[in-house]
């Protein structure tokens, strides 16, 4: 499985004004790197990336602009270019904190555990980071793929008490709680998944196979035809159905 729970980008939606020709080069990168942004926001990718490559031209320095390259190329799984600048972004500005959680997230899809664990730990410490419950569902999401149970229970529990409603994270301490043979935890747990995200396929799945092994088959059938109904051609809807087959 992939870790679904990457940390979203913050982004500011500014309005582009007009670039003056006697600014200098920091203001001007300062310009193209919000119209990259912003470009990005409407899904103009070819332009997104023009812009923001300009900014980066103007100012080699602009940690905002080399994040937001970052940010794009890790949603295009081109990890070569998005380890590149994200690093740079880190490198530029250690205390941009936005820049350490999305680096923290290419190294989960990387699955470069141990250094997502050591890059994201410090935002747990930062009392007015706006999203801590990401953080600890990531780290707790890394500790459960390197079979530290304990740690991942811990911290994927943090992230649920930050955000009671967070599906993603339920989803994640039901792994963990199947993993630990606390079968009807797991059950309980992606209940609670689905209760507060009802569309959401993957613990709809993993709960249709828990109740097969347990040969509860008619709680099974009712959970997997629900998951393939709502979204027949999408991964998880294949695997129901393979499993109804």
């Amino acid at each position: 499985m992939k870790q679904a729970g990457i940390l979203l980008l913050t982004l500011l939606v500014l309005a582009c004004s007009s670039s003056k020709g006697d600014a200098p080069a920091e203001k001007k990168s300062e310009y193209h790197y919000k119209l990259g942004t912003n470009c990005y926001l409407e899904q103009k990718i070819t332009c997104a990336l023009t812009e923001l490559y300009r900014s980066i031209d103007l100012n080699p320095k602009n940690a905002k602009a080399h994040h937001m390259l970052g940010f794009i190329y890790m949603g295009r799984r081109q990890y070569t270019e998005a380890l590149k600048h994200m690093s740079l972004a880190m490198e530029l500005d250690p205390k941009y904190l936005e820049a350490r959680a999305n680096y923290g997230a290419l190294l989960l899809a990387m699955e470069d555990w141990k250094g997502a664990i050591e890059l994201l730990m410090p935002l747990t410490r930062e009392p007015l980071y706006p999203t801590p419950y990401l953080v600890n569902n990531n780290i707790g999401w890394a500790y459960f793929k390197l079979k530290k149970l304990p740690l991942a229970e811990k911290y994927i529990k943090m992230a649920i008490f930050l955000n009671p409603k967070m599906c993603l994270a339920y989803n994640n301490i039901a792994m963990v709680h199947e993993a630990c043979r606390r079968t009807e935890d797991a059950i309980d747990a992606y209940g609670a998944a689905l209760k507060y995200c009802p569309d959401y396929q993957e613990p709809m799945f993993r709960l249709g196979v828990l109740y097969q092994k347990l040969t509860r088959h008619d709680e099974a059938r009712k959970v997997l035809e629900k998951c393939m109904k709502l979204a027949p051609d999408a991964q998880y809807g294949r695997r129901c159905k393979q499993r109804l087959q």
